[in-house]
């Protein structure tokens, strides 16, 4: 599973400053940094933050407005499971 981590229109010191409480972040997630917020149209974003599930073969499969306790396992297990993936 890859997962893409999009910021967009923030600046270097608050992605940075955000991204530190995380600590090491495995090596397959990816940050992509989006300085004029070009994404956003694209997906139909008005209002970060938002989640996208992709499919492998990139049909959406899901979106998330607004921020997510993801500390909380439901998100997670619902994510896993639209991926048919185990989230143990």
């Amino acid at each position: 599973m890859r997962v893409v981590l999009l910021a967009v229109n923030d600046d270097n010191v608050k992605i940075k400053k955000f991204l530190k409480r995380f600590g090491n972040l495995p090596s397959n997630i990816s940050i992509v940094h989006d300085k004029k917020g070009k994404t956003m149209p694209m997906f139909g974003v008005v209002k970060v933050p938002e989640t996208f599930v992709f499919s492998p073969d990139g049909d959406t499969l899901t979106k998330l407005v607004g921020p997510q306790d993801w500390d909380k396992g439901y998100y997670l297990s619902r994510v896993f499971s639209m991926l048919g993936l185990s989230s143990n």
